[in-house]
């Protein structure tokens, strides 16, 4: 084995430091009690839903059950977002690290990492105050590991690119008028 390839070898493990910086940050986030979270995500909820009540012109009553659902989702989608950044981070360690060569083991793998992940997050948002560990959560965490995935394998083929293009912009479309139409009463 030659110099330059004991360099890469070694070189190749750095890739592991995003993941656990990542898993730390997850972590820090998780560790916040509900008062500290919910006044995070109520910051951003209450700026993206300023817009809405111009659009829906709500009165307090309904403004009110509308921002507490449009929290939920914004909350949600937060937890897809960490989750589909993990399982990037994680496949790439994956696939720099191992000496295997079979794309599905990288996939798979990285898959089940983001699940052990989310299944001790949740267990470990039973200690936190007023936080609860929930299955349907580590449902959505695993959904945003998915997402990422299939946008990941969808990119590499053009006819799949303009697929999955279409259907991320009729998702978006289709939750914009949602919440704009929805009677959240």
């Amino acid at each position: 084995m030659t110099a330059r390839k004991k360099i890469n070898d070694k070189r190749r493990f750095l890739y592991i430091i995003p993941v656990i910086f990542w898993m730390a940050f997850i972590f820090y986030m998780s560790a916040k009690n509900a008062e500290a979270s919910s006044s995070l995500s109520g910051g951003i909820t209450e700026r993206l839903g300023d817009v809405f009540e111009v659009i829906r012109n709500d009165t307090p009553v309904e403004r009110e059950s509308f921002m507490s659902a449009f929290e939920t989702i914004i909350r949600k989608l937060a937890h897809m977002a960490e989750y589909g950044v993990l399982f990037g981070l994680v496949l790439l360690a994956v696939k720099k690290v191992s000496y295997a060569s079979k794309r599905a083991y990288f996939y798979i793998l990285s898959l089940v990492i983001c699940f052990l992940y989310a299944c001790t997050d949740e267990f470990h948002q039973l200690f936190v105050p007023g936080r609860d560990g929930n299955v349907v959560d580590v449902l959505i965490d695993m959904s945003g590991a998915l997402t990422c995935m299939i946008g990941g394998l969808a990119i590499k083929n053009s006819k799949w690119r303009i697929i999955i293009g279409f259907m991320a912009a009729f998702a978006t479309l289709a939750l914009f008028l949602f919440l704009i139409f929805y009677d959240f009463m």
